[in-house]
Protein backbone atom coordinates (compact mmCIF):
# COMPACT_ATOMS: atom_id res chain seq x y z
CA UNK A 1 0.00 0.00 0.00
CA UNK A 2 1.46 3.36 -1.04
CA UNK A 3 1.27 6.62 0.86
CA UNK A 4 1.43 10.19 -0.50
CA UNK A 5 4.09 12.64 0.60
CA UNK A 6 7.61 11.26 0.80
CA UNK A 7 6.71 8.20 -1.30
CA UNK A 8 6.13 5.90 1.62
CA UNK A 9 5.30 2.27 0.92
CA UNK A 10 4.18 -0.17 3.58
CA UNK A 11 2.08 -3.19 4.30
CA UNK A 12 -1.64 -2.60 4.52
CA UNK A 13 -1.95 -3.99 8.04
CA UNK A 14 0.99 -1.91 9.23
CA UNK A 15 -0.42 1.32 7.80
CA UNK A 16 -3.82 0.58 9.31
CA UNK A 17 -2.19 0.28 12.71
CA UNK A 18 -0.19 3.46 12.12
CA UNK A 19 -3.25 5.45 11.11
CA UNK A 20 -5.10 4.24 14.19
CA UNK A 21 -2.55 6.32 16.15
CA UNK A 22 -2.28 9.13 13.59
CA UNK A 23 -3.47 12.65 14.40
CA UNK A 24 -4.70 13.10 10.80
CA UNK A 25 -3.43 16.68 10.89
CA UNK A 26 -1.88 18.33 7.85
CA UNK A 27 0.67 19.55 6.94
CA UNK A 28 3.37 17.19 8.17
CA UNK A 29 1.25 14.05 7.93
CA UNK A 30 3.92 12.12 6.03
CA UNK A 31 6.56 12.76 8.70
CA UNK A 32 4.07 11.80 11.40
CA UNK A 33 3.49 8.48 9.63
CA UNK A 34 7.14 7.60 10.03
CA UNK A 35 7.22 8.94 13.58
CA UNK A 36 4.22 6.82 14.55
CA UNK A 37 5.78 3.71 13.01
CA UNK A 38 8.97 4.42 14.96
CA UNK A 39 6.99 4.85 18.19
CA UNK A 40 5.26 1.51 17.58
CA UNK A 41 8.66 -0.16 17.05
CA UNK A 42 8.01 -1.04 13.43
CA UNK A 43 10.80 -1.68 10.96
CA UNK A 44 11.45 1.47 8.92
CA UNK A 45 13.94 1.24 6.06
CA UNK A 46 15.11 3.41 3.18
CA UNK A 47 14.45 2.21 -0.38
CA UNK A 48 17.10 3.33 -2.84
CA UNK A 49 14.71 3.75 -5.75
CA UNK A 50 14.09 6.54 -8.27
CA UNK A 51 10.51 7.81 -8.05
CA UNK A 52 8.96 10.50 -10.22
CA UNK A 53 7.10 13.29 -8.46
CA UNK A 54 5.26 16.49 -9.36
CA UNK A 55 6.91 19.81 -8.55
CA UNK A 56 5.19 23.21 -8.45
CA UNK A 57 5.32 24.95 -11.81
CA UNK A 58 4.90 28.52 -10.55
CA UNK A 59 6.80 30.53 -7.97
CA UNK A 60 3.71 31.25 -5.89
CA UNK A 61 2.85 27.54 -5.73
CA UNK A 62 6.42 26.75 -4.65
CA UNK A 63 6.27 29.44 -1.97
CA UNK A 64 2.99 28.13 -0.57
CA UNK A 65 4.29 24.56 -0.56
CA UNK A 66 7.45 25.48 1.34
CA UNK A 67 5.46 27.59 3.78
CA UNK A 68 3.21 24.61 4.57
CA UNK A 69 6.29 22.43 5.00
CA UNK A 70 7.66 24.81 7.60
CA UNK A 71 4.27 24.86 9.34
CA UNK A 72 4.48 21.07 9.57
CA UNK A 73 8.04 21.32 10.86
CA UNK A 74 6.94 23.73 13.59
CA UNK A 75 4.18 21.30 14.61
CA UNK A 76 6.61 18.41 14.92
CA UNK A 77 9.53 20.05 16.70
CA UNK A 78 7.75 22.69 18.81
CA UNK A 79 4.23 21.41 19.53
CA UNK A 80 5.34 17.77 19.89
CA UNK A 81 8.76 18.47 21.37
CA UNK A 82 8.10 16.33 24.46
CA UNK A 83 7.61 13.06 22.59
CA UNK A 84 10.28 13.77 19.99
CA UNK A 85 12.95 14.54 22.56
CA UNK A 86 12.23 11.23 24.29
CA UNK A 87 12.26 9.09 21.13
CA UNK A 88 14.78 11.04 18.99
CA UNK A 89 16.82 13.20 21.39
CA UNK A 90 19.81 14.04 19.16
CA UNK A 91 17.80 14.79 16.03
CA UNK A 92 15.24 16.82 17.99
CA UNK A 93 17.86 18.97 19.72
CA UNK A 94 19.68 19.53 16.43
CA UNK A 95 16.45 20.62 14.70
CA UNK A 96 15.35 22.90 17.52
CA UNK A 97 18.74 24.52 18.18
CA UNK A 98 20.41 24.55 14.76
CA UNK A 99 17.31 25.39 12.72
CA UNK A 100 14.54 27.02 14.72
CA UNK A 101 16.46 28.77 17.48
CA UNK A 102 19.15 29.99 15.08
CA UNK A 103 16.56 31.91 13.04
CA UNK A 104 16.59 34.59 15.72
CA UNK A 105 20.39 34.85 15.69
CA UNK A 106 20.46 35.01 11.89
CA UNK A 107 18.15 37.98 11.85
CA UNK A 108 20.04 39.57 14.73
CA UNK A 109 23.31 39.18 12.83
CA UNK A 110 21.85 41.05 9.87
CA UNK A 111 21.05 44.05 12.02
CA UNK A 112 24.69 45.13 11.92
CA UNK A 113 24.70 46.82 8.54
CA UNK A 114 28.44 47.49 8.54
CA UNK A 115 29.51 43.83 8.50
CA UNK A 116 26.70 42.53 6.30
CA UNK A 117 28.13 43.72 2.93
CA UNK A 118 31.39 41.90 3.68
CA UNK A 119 30.01 38.75 5.27
CA UNK A 120 27.08 38.01 2.95
CA UNK A 121 29.07 37.55 -0.31
CA UNK A 122 31.59 35.34 1.49
CA UNK A 123 28.82 33.16 2.93
CA UNK A 124 27.17 32.81 -0.48
CA UNK A 125 30.44 31.84 -2.20
CA UNK A 126 31.33 29.24 0.43
CA UNK A 127 27.81 27.80 0.32
CA UNK A 128 27.92 27.58 -3.47
CA UNK A 129 31.29 25.81 -3.48
CA UNK A 130 30.25 23.27 -0.86
CA UNK A 131 27.00 22.55 -2.67
CA UNK A 132 28.73 22.25 -6.05
CA UNK A 133 31.32 19.78 -4.77
CA UNK A 134 28.78 17.65 -2.92
CA UNK A 135 26.41 17.57 -5.94
CA UNK A 136 28.94 17.43 -8.77
CA UNK A 137 27.16 14.58 -10.56
CA UNK A 138 23.97 16.64 -10.96
CA UNK A 139 25.62 20.05 -11.41
CA UNK A 140 23.58 22.73 -13.14
CA UNK A 141 23.53 26.49 -13.68
CA UNK A 142 20.48 26.63 -11.42
CA UNK A 143 22.85 26.03 -8.51
CA UNK A 144 23.83 29.69 -8.75
CA UNK A 145 20.41 30.54 -7.34
CA UNK A 146 20.68 28.06 -4.47
CA UNK A 147 22.38 30.45 -1.99
CA UNK A 148 19.54 32.92 -2.41
CA UNK A 149 17.00 30.11 -2.12
CA UNK A 150 18.71 28.82 1.03
CA UNK A 151 18.66 32.32 2.50
CA UNK A 152 14.91 32.57 1.99
CA UNK A 153 14.48 29.06 3.42
CA UNK A 154 16.48 29.91 6.51
CA UNK A 155 15.33 33.47 7.21
CA UNK A 156 11.88 34.10 5.77
CA UNK A 157 9.99 30.81 5.64
CA UNK A 158 10.43 29.58 9.26
CA UNK A 159 8.58 32.55 10.82
CA UNK A 160 5.92 32.41 8.10
CA UNK A 161 5.53 28.67 8.69
CA UNK A 162 5.00 29.22 12.43
CA UNK A 163 2.35 31.87 11.70
CA UNK A 164 0.66 29.53 9.21
CA UNK A 165 0.53 26.78 11.83
CA UNK A 166 -1.10 29.11 14.37
CA UNK A 167 -3.74 30.10 11.84
CA UNK A 168 -4.50 26.48 10.92
CA UNK A 169 -4.61 25.37 14.56
CA UNK A 170 -6.98 28.21 15.46
CA UNK A 171 -9.24 27.39 12.54
CA UNK A 172 -9.36 23.67 13.36
CA UNK A 173 -9.35 24.10 17.16
CA UNK A 174 -6.64 21.43 17.32
CA UNK A 175 -2.87 21.55 17.80
CA UNK A 176 -2.03 18.35 15.95
CA UNK A 177 -0.57 16.59 18.97
CA UNK A 178 0.76 13.05 18.56
CA UNK A 179 -1.60 10.31 19.70
CA UNK A 180 0.90 7.56 20.45
CA UNK A 181 2.24 7.00 23.96
CA UNK A 182 5.37 8.53 25.46
CA UNK A 183 6.92 5.08 25.77
CA UNK A 184 7.70 3.19 22.60
CA UNK A 185 5.83 -0.10 22.58
CA UNK A 186 4.57 -2.66 20.11
CA UNK A 187 1.41 -3.15 22.16
CA UNK A 188 0.42 0.44 22.49
CA UNK A 189 -3.39 0.52 23.04
CA UNK A 190 -5.40 2.32 20.42
CA UNK A 191 -6.23 5.81 21.76
CA UNK A 192 -9.67 7.29 21.24
CA UNK A 193 -9.76 9.61 18.29
CA UNK A 194 -10.71 13.20 19.17
CA UNK A 195 -14.35 13.90 18.51
CA UNK A 196 -15.20 16.13 15.61
CA UNK A 197 -17.92 18.71 15.71
CA UNK A 198 -21.03 17.53 13.98
CA UNK A 199 -24.29 19.26 13.34
CA UNK A 200 -27.13 17.71 15.31
CA UNK A 201 -30.27 16.84 13.39
CA UNK A 202 -32.37 19.06 15.65
CA UNK A 203 -30.22 22.09 14.85
CA UNK A 204 -30.45 21.78 11.12
CA UNK A 205 -32.51 24.36 9.37
CA UNK A 206 -35.56 22.76 7.83
CA UNK A 207 -36.38 23.68 4.30
CA UNK A 208 -39.94 24.99 3.88
CA UNK A 209 -42.24 22.91 1.68
CA UNK A 210 -42.38 23.83 -1.93
CA UNK A 211 -45.47 25.54 -3.19
CA UNK A 212 -46.81 25.27 -6.66
CA UNK A 213 -50.02 26.38 -8.27
CA UNK A 214 -49.96 23.64 -10.89
CA UNK A 215 -52.56 20.87 -10.58
CA UNK A 216 -52.16 17.18 -11.25
CA UNK A 217 -54.63 14.96 -13.05
CA UNK A 218 -56.45 14.26 -9.74
CA UNK A 219 -57.11 17.94 -9.12
CA UNK A 220 -54.67 18.20 -6.17
CA UNK A 221 -51.76 20.61 -6.38
CA UNK A 222 -48.18 19.43 -6.37
CA UNK A 223 -47.58 21.23 -3.07
CA UNK A 224 -50.34 19.21 -1.40
CA UNK A 225 -48.75 15.97 -2.59
CA UNK A 226 -45.34 17.22 -1.45
CA UNK A 227 -46.57 18.16 2.04
CA UNK A 228 -48.28 14.81 2.52
CA UNK A 229 -45.29 12.85 1.21
CA UNK A 230 -44.35 11.48 4.64
CA UNK A 231 -47.81 10.11 5.31
CA UNK A 232 -48.12 8.92 1.73
CA UNK A 233 -44.89 6.91 2.05
CA UNK A 234 -46.15 5.08 5.16
CA UNK A 235 -49.34 3.69 3.68
CA UNK A 236 -50.20 2.67 0.13
CA UNK A 237 -52.74 4.89 -1.63
CA UNK A 238 -56.27 3.72 -2.20
CA UNK A 239 -56.86 1.74 -5.31
CA UNK A 240 -59.46 4.27 -6.46
CA UNK A 241 -57.22 7.25 -5.81
CA UNK A 242 -54.88 8.05 -8.69
CA UNK A 243 -51.17 8.41 -8.02
CA UNK A 244 -49.78 11.93 -7.99
CA UNK A 245 -47.62 13.22 -10.75
CA UNK A 246 -43.89 13.43 -10.13
CA UNK A 247 -42.86 16.38 -8.04
CA UNK A 248 -40.62 18.66 -10.11
CA UNK A 249 -37.07 19.38 -9.00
Amino acid sequence: MAHPGACLVGRTEALKRVYAHHALWTPGEDIETGRTAHALRMRVRHLDEVVLTEAPERFLQLFRQRRLWWAGSFRHWAINFDRNVLHLPLFTLYTVIAIWTSVFYRWWGMVDGSSLPRALPLIMVVYLLVMLVSNWQVRSLWMLAMPLYAGVQGLVLPPLGAITFVRLAWRRRRLGRYRFAYRRSRRDPLPPFPERRRCRPGNRARRPPRRSSRRSSSGRSHSEWHDSGAAYSRRPPDATEPRPAAVPG
